[in-house]
């Protein structure tokens, strides 16, 4: 399922305001995918570096890294 949240001018569309309903039984699965409207590479860098990367790829069945990764950018670290 997919749909814009925003009118070509880049207004909020009203009609797109949505809410899950409680789950009474079993388990409710879901996945989100954002689509940005402009970049945001710019004011809000990754600079994730190889080995923070590997924390967030591969497979969900592998075990937790044995040391805590920091995720800060390589400036705020220096």
């Amino acid at each position: 399922m997919f749909w814009y949240n925003l009118m070509r001018s880049g207004a909020v569309d009203m009609r797109s305001y949505h809410a899950a309903c409680p789950v009474l039984t079993g388990t409710k699965w879901t996945a989100n995918k954002w689509f940005h409207e402009s970049g945001q590479e710019w004011r809000r860098p990754c600079g994730l570096n190889q080995l923070d990367q590997e924390r967030y790829v591969g497979d969900l069945g592998a075990p937790e890294p044995k040391r805590h990764l920091n995720i800060r950018s390589e400036k705020a670290r220096k």
